[in-house]
């Protein structure tokens, strides 16, 4: 997944970032403030116990993190350190940036050492906006080629057409919109490719689509809940449920 969202020009580590927040807002909950030693003991239990990882604090001044680089973490070892980073930054306010990174390899093993420095404020996520709306897009895909949507009238279409095909009268009532204003988007997505209209049986006319919704960002703001973590959920399958959403 995460290559081929790459090799269309998806930024994942900023996802990554966005759920190493989410999940770090939902373990620390209400939990009381304390100091930066009983801060970073905390995280490495929390995100130990919930990525299945082993992480080792072998040194508080300066900070260095040793965690084993196998099998998924592999990939997503920066994720889980951004979680354990931004739990030390909730419980402490001590907010740390990476200063240098080691590797040590062995026969049965791979661990990589972090060693973490003190900066200044935490680094925020701007949000681009034009005339006060939130510009809205999605994502969809045709035997390996993608499209980019900015109409999320035509978006919504797709989604629901991708169930099953369906017909204008289905349609309309999806919509809260003008008949008129349906029936426009749906003639432009037909001249784009993206619809085909078909004839039932009984003659009646049905739209189908063989396009694929492959990432559409929701419409109302995300909420840190978003990121589903569970018994039946680990770390791992709970960032893709978030990437999903």
């Amino acid at each position: 997944m995460s290559t081929y969202m790459k090799s269309i020009g998806i930024d994942t580590m900023m996802l990554e970032h966005g759920y190493s927040e989410s999940v770090a807002e939902i373990l620390v909950g209400s939990q009381d403030p304390c100091g930066f030693e009983e801060a970073v003991f905390d995280a490495r239990r929390l995100v130990s116990e919930l990525a299945g990882c082993s992480m080792c604090i072998f040194s508080v001044s300066p900070l260095t993190v040793i965690v084993d680089s196998e099998g998924l973490l592999k990939f997503f070892r920066g994720m889980v350190l951004d979680t354990f980073l931004s739990i030390v930054r909730r419980l402490s306010g001590v907010n740390l940036r990476l200063d240098s990174e080691e590797e040590f390899r062995s026969e049965s093993s791979s661990r990589v050492k972090s060693v973490f420095l003190p900066t200044g404020a935490a680094d925020t996520c701007h949000r681009f906006e034009s005339k006060d709306f939130e510009r809205r897009f999605a994502i969809v895909e045709k035997n390996g080629w993608t499209k980019v949507i900015t109409s999320m009238v035509q978006a919504d279409i797709l989604r629901i057409l991708f169930s099953r095909p369906a017909g204008m009268q289905d349609l309309v009532g999806f919509f809260d919109m003008p008949r008129s204003t349906l029936a426009y988007n749906i003639g432009k997505m037909i001249e784009e490719g993206m619809l085909r209209l078909n004839a039932g049986d009984d003659g009646a006319g049905f739209y189908s689509t063989d396009y694929r919704l492959f990432l559409m960002p929701g419409g109302s703001e995300k909420h840190y809940s978003g990121a589903v973590l569970s018994n039946r959920r680990g770390y791992f399958d709970g960032f893709l449920g978030y990437v999903a959403q």
